[in-house]
Parts: C-alpha cells; sequence; structure tokens
C-alpha cells in the first residue's frame, strides 16, 4: 500500500497539487474514536467507499492511531490527515461553562481540518460516527455552502436520543435529538448500519424519515481464514468486548458455571470496567484489566466456536453490534437469550444461533445440539457475510450521492 502521512501543513500542500489535477474528492472523517475502537465497521465502509468511487482521492481524517488502523486494508494512494482526538474531543462537563463553548471549539475543529479542501459538486464528505456538536457542525458547513455532498453514519450516540431534555433553550436546541432534527432539512443522507435501527429512529423522529437510508453494516473478508470445527477438541463458547453490566458477563458467568462439569472452554475475550467475576475457575481464559489491541481480539475470536451475545436488547434498537459483526466475519454461530438484531437476520438466512429464554435453557439446547447442525449454522453465517461484503455494497454506497 503506497499511504503517505502528513501532518497538516505537508497535507495542506498535496491537496493544491491534487486540485491542480482535477481529481474529486473523497474525505472520509473519525473525529470520535482512537486506537482500534471501531476499526472493523470503519475499514470496510473505507474499502466499500474506494470500490464504489474509484475516480476519487480518497482522504482520511481522524486520530493518527485510529487511521493507520483503519487504512491498512487499503489499496492505493492514501492522503492522511491526523487530529489529536484525546485534545480535541475532551469529555465536556454538562454542567459548566464548557459545555456553552463546545460547538464553537468544535467548529473550529471542522474548519481546521477542512480549510484547505477547495471543495466542488463532485466532491463527497462521508462522517463515520458523530455527536450532537458534529451535528450543529455539519449543519452549519452544509447550510452556508462550504461543503455540499455529504452523509452522516448514525452510529456513536444515537441512544442520546433517549437522553434528559433540558428546559435550558441554548442546551435544548444542540442536545442530540434537536440536532438531528434540524440537520433533516438539508439534503444530508442519514446511514443505519441494521434495518431494525431505520424503523426504531422512525418512531422517535419521523421528521427525518426522508433522509435516512439502510447500508447494512459491511464486512472486509479478504483477510479471513475460516477455522475449521473439530471434533478432537472441547468447544469453546467466549464472550468479547468490555465487562460491563448492558453486556451480560453475568449471563456468561452462569452458562459457564451450569456446564463446568462438561467438555467445554470459556473465554473472556475482553477487559474489566468494575465488573468482578464470582469465580475464575470456570474459565480458561480471563479478561484483562486494560482496553485489547483488535488483532488480539480477532486471533482468538478465530479461535472460538461460539460467540456469546447477552447485551440488553434496549441498547441495541439504535445500535449495530459489533460483536455480532465479529461473529458473522469469523464464521462463529452464536448464543443469545433473544437478541432481536439475529432474529433479524435469521429471518432471511435462517437459524445461525442457539436462542434460547433462560440460562437453564441454553444448557439444554447446547447439550442437544449436534456436529451437523452446528456446520449449518456455519454454512449460513457466510452466506450473511457474502451478502455484507464489501463488493456487495458498492451499489448501496453509490446510492448516497447518487
Amino acid at each position: 500500500m503506497a499511504s503517505v502521512k502528513l501532518d497538516i501543513k505537508t497535507y495542506h500542500m498535496m491537496n493544491k497539487k491534487l486540485q491542480a489535477r482535477g481529481a474529486p474528492k473523497l474525505v472520509f472523517v473519525e473525529f470520535n474514536f482512537e486506537g482500534s475502537i471501531h476499526q472493523l465497521i470503519n475499514s470496510s465502509m473505507a474499502i466499500s467507499l474506494v470500490k464504489a468511487f474509484p475516480d476519487h482521492e480518497l482522504h482520511l481524517i481522524g486520530d493518527k492511531t485510529h487511521i493507520d488502523s483503519i487504512s491498512q486494508p487499503i489499496k492505493g494512494s492514501l492522503n492522511l490527515l491526523y487530529i489529536n482526538v484525546s485534545k480535541e474531543t475532551k469529555k465536556i462537563y454538562r454542567n459548566t461553562i464548557n459545555y456553552y463553548f463546545a460547538p464553537i471549539k468544535r467548529l473550529n475543529l471542522f474548519v481546521k481540518s477542512f480549510q484547505s479542501i477547495q471543495t466542488s459538486n463532485d466532491d463527497f464528505f462521508f462522517f463515520a460516527s458523530n455527536n450532537e456538536f458534529d451535528f450543529f457542525c455539519i449543519w452549519f458547513l452544509v447550510k452556508f455552502k462550504k461543503i455540499q455532498k455529504c452523509a452522516i453514519v448514525l452510529h456513536g450516540n444515537l441512544n442520546e436520543v433517549h437522553a434528559w431534555q433540558s428546559k435550558n433553550p441554548f442546551r435544548l436546541m444542540l442536545n442530540y435529538k434537536s440536532a438531528i432534527t434540524r440537520i433533516s432539512s438539508l439534503a444530508v443522507k442519514l446511514i443505519c448500519l441494521e434495518a431494525n435501527v431505520e424503523k426504531n429512529i422512525k418512531k422517535i423522529i419521523p421528521e427525518i424519515s426522508a433522509n435516512l437510508i439502510v447500508i447494512p453494516h459491511p464486512i472486509d473478508q479478504k483477510h479471513v481464514d475460516y477455522a475449521e470445527l473439530s471434533l478432537t477438541r472441547p468447544l469453546t463458547f467466549s464472550f468479547i468486548g468490555k465487562l460491563s453490566s448492558e453486556k451480560g458477563p453475568e449471563q456468561f458467568e452462569d452458562l459457564a458455571c451450569k456446564l463446568s462439569s462438561e467438555i467445554y472452554n470459556f473465554w473472556f475475550i475482553g477487559w474489566t470496567d468494575e465488573y468482578v467475576l464470582k469465580n475464575e475457575k470456570h474459565f480458561s481464559l480471563l479478561p484483562k484489566q486494560q482496553f485489547l489491541e483488535q488483532c488480539y481480539i480477532e486471533e482468538k475470536i478465530q479461535d472460538s466456536d461460539f460467540i456469546c451475545i447477552f447485551n440488553q436488547d434496549d441498547y441495541y434498537k439504535l445500535s449495530a453490534s459489533g460483536v455480532l459483526l465479529d461473529a458473522i466475519k469469523y464464521n462463529k454461530p452464536l448464543i443469545h437469550l433473544g437478541f432481536q438484531l439475529i432474529r433479524d437476520i435469521e429471518e432471511d438466512y435462517g437459524q445461525i444461533s442457539i436462542e434460547a429464554d433462560s440460562i437453564e435453557e441454553l444448557v439444554e439446547k447446547i447439550r442437544r445440539t449436534s456436529f451437523n447442525e452446528i456446520i449449518e449454522m456455519k454454512d449460513r453465517l457466510r452466506k450473511v457475510a457474502d451478502a455484507r461484503s464489501c463488493e456487495n455494497q458498492i451499489q448501496l454506497f453509490k446510492n448516497l450521492f447518487a
């Protein structure tokens, strides 16, 4: 991969050369995440955009650690602009005066990043995540013709539409629900990563319905080696990600406890927050004390046989599930207690999981599940992954700016 890592000054100089050449630009913006957080989703979307718009010059803007991680699978000449996300997006205390200056500070970040990009009607801006201040900034830039064609992924803080609503007129104007409603008056596409998210957000904010477009989360599969299921070793059940209460680590512990006397492995491929394990002896792999890099997580997922999802379903009415996407990408059948996103996929493709109403019922179903049934689940998961491949999502991305 030929890539150019640039500071702001060098980036601006190179961009003038690109302008002279007349190449339209595709600007991929990620101002909210660092490191490998959301690496799968952002790299897959960037690859899909490159395939959809091969004649555009790709520009990736964001934190160095994140931009480097998502740019690795992309082939071709890249233009990278690094922003210190930790410094620029430090926590804003909403009960202090800092909150009222946040929109101006955020707008300054946007303007500073885009100041050298002389836009034309052929240039596309793609915002991979957002917060309420990002919506304000994008509204400002579109309203005053600084950018013309843009799409925003509703990924990051969409659940804040349920947040407490202040009676303060200024704060009410800037809260998430008001911000997303305001931007819907402009020609801006709002991307839902699951059909379920579109259906639920329409119920809450019907005013934005005309702006919504569904692009099922694309998955880059180029570097995936499917692990074969083996009868010669114990099945491994894994919990992925942060051990926070809304992700259900206690249900995973309960499952491990009830099956611990049998030949199964249970892995925590994640890190602890405030959650404390009740009994470590049931687990072959214990959670770490710090955030894990994506390469480690992927390595352990590939060595797993089942992925367990015990998330609180209400949260994922307005959000895609990264763990579900990892399971699809690496061909791992799922274990759950009625997770709607999995049910939605099974309506189209058939059974890819073991589902039950309780841990006790799960235990019995796991014991009764045959080797051939697991193989059939894996075959269906391959079809799901193929449908969500970057190649098969090209037309959906082209429709964004049609």
